[in-house]
């Protein structure tokens, strides 16, 4: 199997097909690479397409810390200079958004566009800390698993999330909480700038929202969300696509959907 040796731990990673734009696949937290399967095998036909586990997750070790996205997105990027990929596509999904935008800002060079998928914008900021979070839930483990939970609604299949709850349970629960903060920090300090400074084409997919107190929530006769609208100011060249009555797992509940958006998009960014 093949890894890429770090500093602070070694990474698991795919690359199937051949051709330019090559893309380069982030999950989000409790996920794996194995998540953009539908979407490799589909587009692996004309593109170089690379996914892989973040350090803690499925088959790749958690390592040494610091776990934050910052350094997650530096772990993206050896990826990148290791397997020598040029006019790449970055694309994310919820967590793994902010990992591509951060590895966009440290490195711009050779990156040909951004897809996010799923992500989300905490405007609010901790009212208290994660451990405290942790403790209030009863437990890491109750927690991670409330929180799986509520990325499913009406009409998924249940096999799917048991198949994936497991995996999202193994997460080292000292890598979570130090990664999670981390996201609502770079959401504050890093998410408006970031996007503003793209020079790229921007697809974004989304299939859910947050709204406090009720947390996830799927699109429906609701179209729009203070993440999307703030997205429309920093980006105003942005291409935005609403995949409505689908789960945040959208990209395996709904692959052929993700597959046409995100097909038709790569059709569009030059070779």
């Amino acid at each position: 199997m093949p890894y890429l040796q770090r500093p602070t731990g070694r990474i698991y990673y795919e690359s199937r097909g051949h051709g330019q734009p090559t893309m380069l696949y982030v999950h989000g937290f409790g996920c794996g690479g194995e998540d953009w399967l539908p979407q490799a095998r589909h587009l692996e036909r004309e593109h170089q397409v690379v996914t892989f586990d973040l350090r803690g997750h499925a088959k790749s070790k958690a390592g040494n810390s610091p776990w934050t996205i910052a350094s997650f997105a530096r772990d993206a990027n050896a990826l990148r200079r290791e397997l020598g990929l040029k006019n790449v596509v970055l694309v994310g999904h919820s967590m793994g958004c902010r990992i591509v935008l951060e590895a966009y800002r440290q490195r711009p060079a050779s990156v040909a566009g951004v897809i996010l998928v799923d992500g989300s914008w905490n405007t609010l900021g901790p009212t208290r800390t994660f451990r405290d979070s942790v403790e209030a839930a009863g437990g890491y483990q109750r927690m991670e698993r409330r929180t799986f939970d509520g990325m499913f609604f009406a009409g998924h299949d249940p096999a799917l999330r048991a198949a994936l709850l497991p995996r999202a349970l193994a997460v080292p629960e000292d890598l979570a909480l130090a990664v999670l903060p981390s996201t609502h920090a770079w959401d504050a300090r890093r998410m408006e700038e970031t996007l503003a400074s793209l020079r790229v084409p921007l697809l974004v997919i989304q299939s859910t929202y947050i709204e406090p107190p009720m947390g996830r929530q799927p699109f429906g006769k609701k179209l729009d969300s203070p993440y999307l609208q703030m997205i429309r100011r920093r980006v105003p060249t942005a291409q935005i696509e609403v995949l409505a009555g689908h789960g945040h797992l959208v990209m395996l509940e709904a692959p052929e959907k993700v597959n046409a958006v995100v097909g038709a998009f790569m059709a569009r960014v030059p070779n």
